[in-house]
């Protein structure tokens, strides 16, 4: 130990020396006479106390103490005095001494006990004052990893009041300083009481929580939190407090919907494909002999309305298969140039039947042409004629307008960006009913529908949307409640004008088919029989085949026809197997599709590969002969006489 005595007075200082020695603390005594002695002894040495005399001549001992302290800063300091005056001692004791000690009392175990008093002082205040300091650095770093997480942080105290957040909760909610104990105030009005009894349940329990549930942000939207929360313990094992995160789960749940939205269309995708080819095959049969007997000019006007009745019952079968492909963005696409207003021009009489007593107004200013399958044109049209029918229940006007518009720069359409280009604008307004927002929110939804039980399916504004994906283009809807419904669909323009080609009359087709040998592959009779009679009808000679190895071996005795005609979907070798087996062998013969099946399913089998043409089923009978003089045009192919029909 080693001490540093300041006394003017030699004798003084002998004494305090002797009492030090005699007082068996073992400690080596410094000494110095002056102020200047004294700060220049702490200026070179470190000691373990101070024993000043308070009356230096020439000092002034309050300001002489205060240079110690600031000299060795947690140094104990002990002055001792000649006289005792307790008003001295008092003001001594505020100024930070250790202790007090009159000379005339002095004695070695008065003055050890003083100085073991004041070491053992100094060393819990140096203790406490590391202790604190650790605390503040321990609270440092615990301020910075809770502000530096990525979740919202927050404690409680043992009740469950919350008393502090983190940085991230007030930049979330906005609240203000100290606003974290209004916690309640973000919370969604519709959840509070959930959340609050369920955390007050655990509060009770002393157990953790675990609960979701939405937050206000700053910006007045709500987003999906996980909020955990663990109870804080003392030494005791009683509950002090409560550490909770809160982690921002709303991406994770959308991708979460999203997920099980494309399992969901994974599995429709996979139903609707087997059903399409089942329905289809079936509604080909239907049509094909349907159109049979109408074709029949002894049928009587009676037996022609029944089979009417039959055509239309297989042509609502199988636009509902169609549906069900669009709505899974299968449909097979035939997609090429179609002038805007030529297309709905030829669809206007249908339109006129679909709306019955009420008005038609039409505005046709956009002969320019867009690209999309004609088949899904019609069906986006059909579908939007009949809900705005359906919305006008007392009667009421439909306006049908086309226009070119040009879009300068990219925006919002139907929450997705419309890209900068020419489009062919067709508006469909009707004075219905309208719609709530709400409502309007969720009409793209799959098997959403305002309709009563049993009038509607809820999937023509999703086949809409569906085959406007498909094409490249894009629907928007305004609605107000009482005033009616526009909806606004944008086609992307072809570049360049196109030359529409004039139809060929029926007996410049039927001469180009006289002759010409179709072979005709499908393992389903009826669609064979339908095929057959259809085609020499048309003056063609056929073939035919229930499979792929079939019809290979036919090829191989006969030689190859003009055109091959061949299902997809078959056992043994598909239609996309003996297509390519057919271009490797006979590189020039012409292989036109036909399938009831969804393009994934023609594209997984390689049907699509190539630019091959595929016809979708069912097909009327002279839909079957257009593509059929369609490829061989295509193709350049010339009729040659064949042997007759064989099986």
């Amino acid at each position: 130990m080693r001490l540093l005595v300041v006394d003017d007075d030699e004798l003084d200082r002998l004494a305090v020396r002797r009492c030090i020695q005699q007082s068996g603390i073992g400690a080596r005594a410094d000494e110095a006479q002056s102020a200047e002695e004294a700060l220049a002894c702490l200026a070179g040495a470190v000691y373990d106390c101070v024993l000043l005399d308070y009356y230096i001549p020439g000092e002034d001992s309050l300001a002489l103490l205060r240079q110690i302290r600031e000299a060795a800063p947690g140094t104990p300091v002990i002055v001792f005095t000649g006289r005792g005056d307790e008003d001295i001692a008092v003001e001594l004791m505020k100024a930070g001494v250790a202790d007090y000690l009159p000379k005339g009392s002095l004695a070695p175990e008065r003055l050890a006990a003083g100085v073991r008093h004041a070491l053992e002082v100094t060393r819990a205040a140096r203790a406490r004052e590391h202790a604190e300091a650790e605390l503040r650095a321990e609270e440092a770093r615990f301020r910075t990893l809770a502000n530096a997480i990525p979740q919202l942080a927050w404690m409680a105290d043992a009740e469950g009041q919350r008393y502090w957040g983190n940085q991230r909760w007030y930049d979330y909610t906005g609240a203000p300083a100290g606003g974290v104990a209004s916690w309640r105030e973000y919370h969604h009005p519709e959840h509070l009481d959930r959340v609050s009894t369920s955390f007050r349940r655990s509060v009770e329990s002393e157990t953790p929580w675990e609960e979701t549930h939405p937050l206000r942000g700053r910006d007045g939207e709500f987003r999906w939190f996980l909020t955990r929360a663990l109870p804080i313990t003392g030494s005791d094992g009683d509950v002090t407090g409560w550490l909770g995160t809160s982690t921002d789960i709303t991406d994770r749940l959308r991708a979460d919907e999203l997920r099980a939205e494309a399992e969901k269309l994974a599995t429709v995708r996979t139903l609707a494909g087997g059903v399409a080819h089942e329905i289809n095959n079936r509604m080909m049969v239907a049509l094909g002999f349907s159109q049979f007997l109408l074709d029949d000019p002894a049928i009587s006007e009676d037996r022609r309305r029944d089979v009417l009745q039959i055509q239309r019952a297989a042509d609502r079968t199988a636009s509902i298969a169609r549906q069900l492909l669009s709505y899974t963005r299968q449909a097979v696409m035939q997609a090429g140039p179609v002038s805007l207003d030529a297309a709905i021009g030829e669809l206007l009489p249908v339109v006129g039947r679909l709306l019955g007593d009420r008005r038609l107004v039409t505005r046709l200013q956009c002969p320019d042409a867009i690209w999309i399958d004609p088949g899904h044109l019609e069906q986006i049209v059909t579908n939007l004629v009949l809900n705005a029918r359906d919305a006008m229940i007392d009667g009421g006007t439909l306006t049908l307008t086309t226009e070119a518009v040009t879009v300068p720069a990219e925006r919002e359409s139907a929450g997705r960006p419309l890209a900068p280009g020419s489009y062919g604008l067709l508006s469909i307004a009707d004075t219905g009913n309208g719609m709530p927002p709400e409502t309007v929110a969720r009409i793209f939804e799959p098997f959403f529908t305002t309709k009563p039980v049993g009038q509607g399916t809820g999937l023509g504004l999703s086949v809409v949307e569906g085959l406007l994906d498909q094409s490249g283009g894009q629907v928007t809807v305004r609605s107000v409640p009482g005033m009616g419904t526009t909806f606004s669909i944008y086609f992307p323009l072809v570049p360049a004008p196109i030359d529409m080609p004039m139809p060929e009359l029926e007996d410049r087709r039927h001469k180009f088919l006289a002759g010409a040998t179709v072979l005709i592959v499908d393992d389903e009779p009826g669609v064979c029989e339908v095929a057959v009679r259809a085609l020499e009808a048309s003056g063609c000679r056929v073939l035919e085949a229930s499979d792929g190895s079939a019809a290979l071996d036919l090829i191989g005795r006969h030689g190859p026809p003009d055109l091959v005609l061949t299902d997809i979907m078959m056992t043994g070798i598909d239609g996309a197997e003996l297509g390519r087996r057919i271009r490797d062998r006979w590189p020039g013969l012409p292989v036109l599709f036909m399938s009831g099946y969804s393009e994934s399913d023609l594209r997984k089998a390689g049907a699509l590969d190539g630019g091959a043409t595929v016809l979708e089923k069912p097909l009327r009978p002279e839909a079957l002969v257009d593509g059929i003089y369609s490829a061989l045009r295509a193709n350049g192919a010339a009729a040659r006489p064949q042997p007759a029909r064989q099986r």
